[in-house]
């Protein structure tokens, strides 16, 4: 590869390009005996996160849909290749060998390119020196996405096979010099555009050349033809005036032999001036041996303006300089403070979000509602009122969770290593709380009940309830994540508060010390120390304002256009026939007026009278707007029969023997499962095949439960309690099919 920096000749890189198409010609023409000994390479699939995969198997995906950078980049291989006389077959990451066997595997056979010869370095650059963990992990998850894709559309081992989905990610697999020079040269404009509206002294070049954003949140506001805050300046004049004075009294009598400069001189380094002489209009010089200069009040206040735009200055300029902290963007916007430039902090002040508040917060501000801590960790010194509160959400647990032990319920709410909060009104009637468990050691806490009584639901409490729990369990001891066992009808709102599916601590911090559910399904939510859970809806609300005051800036989709006059025109029309015509029509009999206004003949006028050419219509062609755009979202975005299969798939999740057919296996704890069960089959696959529309009828759909159930039934024996679910599942299935067909209108 010729140095960085230099450029190969034409002539180079014509005859190597040559060479490379001669030798893919070369070999996809050899000898049918050629390709029965062929070698058989393995590309990873199935995989969904980067933890999935190996170093070897992370730089193969991302060499796939990379292009080569040989060069300089003028190489024409679009992404890596195997050769023609290969076969490759897909291999789950999933099961299977171990990852120390799939990385000697992978480094092995993947080395270089089938179709230009470069190694597999050279495609994706992803052990440049320039791409730090950040930007390796993104690059890992944008490839793992596509491949996805490619999956979904039996496509993984097409390797020349694209379409506009592909294109479009492949744009954020850019080379890692052409993607840094972007973002540094856009992050360069706009600090300079900030700069230049907020204070047009203000030089350019500071530190290193660039100009940073800063850390600290900042008030927003709205500049003036000048530069300067008109709100700012004006109240900053009046206080600098008034502290001029004073500093001038004193001058006068305890500092007479000294020189008091003005207040917008500059420091020394700053100016080619003397020290201690101002370059502003009115300089103070010393009472004793020149004569007293009184300054007036418009004197005072020009240089309480002066003042105030040093002091702007020199705050512009500590931002620019905090802004090399790392983090710097990501602390403003937790803060609520534009990272954009000022105008567009001027369009978000000049236009703010009407605010909101959920029913719960106003009857907690107004004190009808108060969340109350309680434990009965000290049973000598448990208050009677905090008894009358456990005791109440013992009741609420057990009427809301019929499913659950009543003395499970009363055991747990009152143990000393449990804590409650509750949602108390007047009285101490209690109408709703969690109940959980802290492991200050190991930073996190189970959620072992959760419920809000049925009368008082809809108003939000369920929402609060979680952000105060939130943010008292960070400001008491050090948890910051929360485990849970959740039921199909809790998933969804354990969702809305945070929690997800994919577990990311360590098996090793929570197994054994949580409770194991039968039929839960365990969800995870990590807390950010930054966020004030109770005000993040009002960080929410600023963030989104600040978007949509960027978006109103650089497009046309704030902007509302009249009405089309034809509706009114025709409006009009007829309420002059009505007033014209009531005798006429009054001796109509009404039963042959409706079925005149019924017929074809009728509704094909009207239609006629309303048809519009979509050219007249304002707005519509400059927003590129297309027939075909039209077609396109007149059509279902769902089959259908998915309403059927997303509820047969519930029934089957919701029974009690579906416990062992959530999950796919895990290869680790079942090593030889994968290679008894070549079609392996799961309720959780099931319902990603289902959300993706794999599902055309309802009979595929049964098909795959029915593979889960063959499975099972085929490694394990006769006898066991997983082939007993299986027997009961399937049976609960053939018995319920048809009654759900009927139902739908399937026959």
């Amino acid at each position: 590869m010729p140095p960085r920096g230099r450029r190969t000749r034409p002539s180079a890189i014509a005859a190597s390009n040559s060479a490379a198409a001669a030798a893919a010609s070369a070999a996809s023409s050899a000898s049918p005996a050629s390709s029965s000994s062929a070698q058989t390479l393995y590309y990873p699939s199935n995989a969904s996160v980067p933890s999935d995969l190996t170093h070897s198997e992370a730089l193969l995906k991302v060499a796939r849909h990379s292009r080569c950078s040989a060069f300089d980049g003028d190489c024409v291989c679009t992404g890596l290749r195997p050769s023609p006389d290969v076969d490759v077959e897909a291999r789950s990451v999933k099961g299977g060998k171990n990852d120390e066997a799939r990385e000697k595997e992978c480094a092995s056979q993947w080395k270089k390119c089938g179709v230009c010869g470069h190694g597999i370095a050279m495609h994706g650059r992803l052990e440049d020196s320039e791409a730090d963990d950040e930007e390796r992990t993104r690059r890992i998850k944008v490839a793992i996405r596509l491949d996805e894709l490619l999956e979904d559309g039996k496509k993984l081992l097409d390797f020349a096979y694209t379409d506009e989905d592909q294109a479009s990610l492949k744009k954020q697999l850019l080379p890692l010099e052409q993607g840094a020079e972007d973002n540094k040269r856009k992050r360069s404009k706009s600090l300079s555009e900030s700069a230049r509206s907020s204070s047009p002294d203000l030089p350019l070049a500071m530190g290193n050349g660039t100009h940073q954003r800063s850390s600290s949140p900042i008030k927003k506001r709205r500049i003036d033809g000048r530069g300067v805050s008109s709100v700012a300046s004006s109240r900053a004049s009046s206080q600098a005036a008034a502290k001029d004075r004073r500093s001038l009294q004193q001058s006068r009598v305890s500092t007479p032999q000294h020189e008091v400069p003005s207040s917008n001189a500059p420091s020394p380094g700053e100016t080619d001036e003397p020290t201690g002489q101002g370059h502003g209009k009115h300089p103070v010089q010393s009472s004793k041996g020149v004569a007293n200069q009184d300054i007036g009040p418009e004197e005072a206040v020009e240089m309480a303006k002066e003042r105030a735009e040093a002091e702007e200055k020199e705050q512009i300029a500590e931002q620019e300089r905090k802004a090399a902290e790392p983090e710097a963007d990501i602390n403003l916007v937790t803060a609520g403070v534009s990272i954009d430039p000022v105008e567009y902090q001027a369009s978000v002040e000049e236009a703010p979000a009407p605010k909101r508040e959920r029913p719960a917060v106003v009857e907690e501000r107004k004190g009808l509602i108060e969340f109350r801590v309680v434990s009965n960790a000290h049973l000598t010194a448990t208050t009677p009122s905090e008894l009358v509160i456990l005791t109440g959400l013992k009741n609420i647990f057990q009427r809301q969770l019929p499913k659950m032990p009543r003395e499970y319920i009363t055991r747990l709410v009152l143990d000393k290593n449990h804590v409650s909060m509750a949602i108390v009104k007047r009285g101490l009637q209690v109408v709703g709380g969690i109940t959980y468990r802290p492991f200050n050691r190991r930073k996190f806490a189970e959620i072992v009940f959760c419920a809000i009584d049925s009368s008082q639901q809809v108003k939000g409490y369920g929402q609060h309830l979680m952000n105060h729990l939130k943010d008292h369990v960070k400001e008491s001891g050090d948890v910051m994540h929360f485990l849970t066992y959740a039921d199909n009808y809790a998933i969804g709102y354990f969702k809305k508060q945070g929690f997800t599916k994919e577990i990311s601590l360590p098996r090793s911090v929570w197994v054994g010390y949580i409770k194991d559910y039968e039929g839960g399904t365990l969800m995870q939510c990590s807390m950010i120390p930054r966020v004030k859970y109770l005000e993040v809806h009002e960080l929410l609300a600023q963030q989104k304002e600040m978007v949509l005051a960027k978006i109103r800036s650089i497009s046309k989709s704030h902007i509302v256009h009249p009405g089309l006059q034809v509706f009114k025109r025709l409006e009009q029309e007829k309420q002059i026939k009505r007033e014209g015509g009531e005798e006429s029509t009054a001796s109509m009999p009404s039963s042959q007026q409706q079925q005149d206004e019924g017929s074809e003949d009728y509704l094909e006028s009207i239609k006629a009278q309303y048809k519009v050419d979509p050219s007249q219509v304002p707005g519509l062609k400059d927003s590129g707007w297309t027939p075909e755009m039209d077609i396109l979202s007149r059509r279902p975005k769902r089959g259908p029969h998915h309403g059927l299969m997303r509820s047969i798939l519930v029934e089957l999740s919701n029974h009690q023997s579906s416990w062992p057919f959530m999950l796919p296996v895990n290869g680790d704890e079942v090593p030889d499962y994968y290679s008894v069960i070549t079609s392996p089959m799961d309720l959780s696959t099931m319902e990603t095949k289902l959300e993706n529309n794999q599902y055309k009828t309802v009979d595929e759909l049964c098909a795959d439960a029915q593979l889960v159930f063959d499975n099972c039934r085929a490694y394990n024996p006769r006898n066991s309690p997983y082939a007993k679910c299986a027997d009961k599942m399937d049976k609960f299935l053939k018995e319920n099919l048809p009654m759900w067909k009927q139902s739908a209108g399937i026959l």
